[in-house]
C-alpha cells in the first residue's frame, strides 16, 4: 500500500487497522466491526479463502 492524501466527507472517519484476515472475519461476525462495507468484504474474503 502507498500512503496518499484523503478526501473524506464532513464527519467521515477512516481508520486503517492491519490484522490477520481470520481476525477480521471473527470481528465481523461477533459485532466488533459494524461498518457494512467492511463486513461484506470480510465475508467475501472468508468465502474466497475457503476455496
Amino acid at each position: 500500500m502507498k500512503k496518499v492524501g484523503q478526501h473524506l466527507d464532513p464527519g467521515e472517519v477512516l481508520e486503517l487497522v492491519e490484522m490477520p484476515w481470520t481476525e477480521l472475519v471473527s470481528k465481523s461476525l461477533n459485532g466488533e466491526i459494524r461498518d457494512v462495507k467492511t463486513i461484506v468484504a470480510a465475508m467475501w474474503l472468508a468465502h474466497e479463502m475457503a476455496d
